[in-house]
């Protein structure tokens, strides 16, 4: 009988204590925005329409492109930052070599081909770091091989419509 009403009280407990939880998770995956997903928009690069997956929050763009096993030759990200400067890029948790494409408003400012993935995921110490010359507001990521097969220089214009 004592085993019986212990059990009572403690599924009471749990019962009142569990919406609690279940709101405390809601809250905590609103505020870190956990439910966003990445809009696309289509842009033309050199001759080749690509659909570019937007990353324009510190959570998208956190996440980027890793653990994706493959890109199709027509598909990127598009990387958008609020201002202006030098952002550093790793290839954190990358399973495709990729190119770089830096953007400054509308101009290329600097290209980096062919960054290999990690080997067996890398240890974050040694995974090498990815940068422009330029400060620049906008990158666009694609796969490997995509800069050097449509062409893409520094220097010239791009139109992005966000």
């Amino acid at each position: 009988m004592f085993d019986y009403i212990i059990s009572l009280k403690l599924i009471k407990k749990i019962l009142l204590l569990s919406p609690v939880f279940i709101i405390a998770g809601l809250i905590y995956l609103i505020r870190y925005n956990s439910f966003q997903e990445y809009r696309i928009v289509k842009t033309g690069l050199y001759g080749e329409t690509f659909n570019l997956m937007v990353a324009d929050t510190d959570i998208l763009r956190s996440k980027g492109l890793s653990g994706r096993a493959d890109l199709k030759s027509n598909e990127g990200m598009l990387f958008v930052f609020d201002e202006k400067k030098i952002y550093t890029f790793w290839m954190k948790d990358m399973l495709i070599p990729l190119d770089f494409i830096w953007i400054d408003g509308d101009k290329i400012v600097d290209v980096s081909e062919n960054i290999p993935a990690p080997i067996n995921g890398g240890d974050d110490g040694s995974l090498p770091l990815i940068s422009p010359k330029l400060p620049v507001d906008k990158v666009i990521e694609v796969g490997a091989g995509t800069v050097r097969r449509l062409n893409i220089p520094e220097g010239n214009k791009i139109e992005i419509n966000l």
